[in-house]
């Protein structure tokens, strides 16, 4: 099955993967980017630059992985899910650090309303991808226990 015969097309997940790597890249040019920004929030919850960098790279790397070779393999559910989880806790965090911030400024973020869609999107693509891994595990059993038997 190739990328475009994938139905439906997981757009989102494309989407939000070559944003997480886009924000790896982004800390990898200037490590100082979270801590200038309305995210400075997140170093008070103990997560250093390098490791956030570190994380969204895996993950993305990770999903984009498991996107490509979606149905050839047969961790590759597994591994969009994996990646999806570990996303939407990234989504998450952004989006509660621009929460925590209104309270700091007394204005509300306009990205508060961006990231928890990002996250709820990331949350019903995981949904998606627990049934298709499910439909996926069931045809495979057929396949190998269903012959013969």
């Amino acid at each position: 099955m190739s990328i475009r015969e994938q139905k439906p097309f997981p757009l989102f997940e494309w989407c939000t993967s070559i944003m997480v790597i886009l924000m790896a890249f982004t800390l990898a040019i200037d490590p100082h980017t979270i801590e200038k920004s309305s995210f400075r929030l997140l170093l008070d919850l103990g997560v250093p630059p390098l490791v956030f960098m570190l994380v969204a790279a895996f993950t993305g790397s990770i999903r984009i992985f498991a996107l490509v070779w979606n149905g050839r393999v047969w961790y590759s559910a597994q591994m969009r899910a994996i990646g999806i989880a570990i996303s939407a806790v990234i989504w998450g965090q952004l989006c509660m650090a621009l929460v925590l911030r209104t309270f700091e400024t007394g204005s509300i973020s306009l990205g508060i309303s961006i990231y928890g869609v990002l996250t709820g999107g990331e949350l019903f693509a995981l949904y998606r991808v627990f049934k298709e891994s499910k439909l996926i595990t069931l045809l495979m059993i057929e396949r190998d226990y269903g012959r013969g038997s």
